[in-house]
């Protein structure tokens, strides 16, 4: 028992930098140097034009994750999207975006930008929206 306790003192007393940073799964994973990022589409596949939300789990090796926003742009046209989406914490740790939509077919990239350590850190996925 003494031993297990060690352990799991060790384990909580290693500097954030040091843990390993696991999303879980999803339908995309991400990795930046800050964050990691696990993301599903719902419903999946994106249609053009119609709206979707994104469930997504983030951590990072950096420290906690916090005040977490999501948008969406498409790069070659210097736009994004026409809606705003709502981003809520989850019971399971997660976190889900509401009122996404992708108006026009191309290319898009979601953008999830987080806190962390008191640093903004971004985490982008590209997408082909057909």
């Amino acid at each position: 028992m003494k031993r297990l306790a060690a352990v799991l003192i060790a384990c909580l007393t290693v500097p954030a930098s040091a843990r390993a940073c696991d999303p879980g799964g999803g339908q995309y994973i991400l990795r930046t140097e800050a964050l990691a990022a696990a993301l599903s589409s719902v419903p999946s596949p994106i249609e053009p034009g119609e709206p979707f939300d994104l469930v997504f789990t983030l951590c990072s090796r950096l420290g906690f994750v916090t005040e977490v926003r999501v948008d969406a742009r498409m790069p070659a046209h210097r736009h994004g999207m026409n809606y705003r989406p709502r981003v809520s914490a989850q019971p399971d740790g997660g976190f889900r975006a509401v009122g996404l939509l992708f108006h026009m077919t191309g290319q898009w990239e979601i953008l999830i930008e987080a806190s962390v350590a008191g640093r903004s850190e971004r985490i982008a996925l590209p997408l082909d929206i057909r």
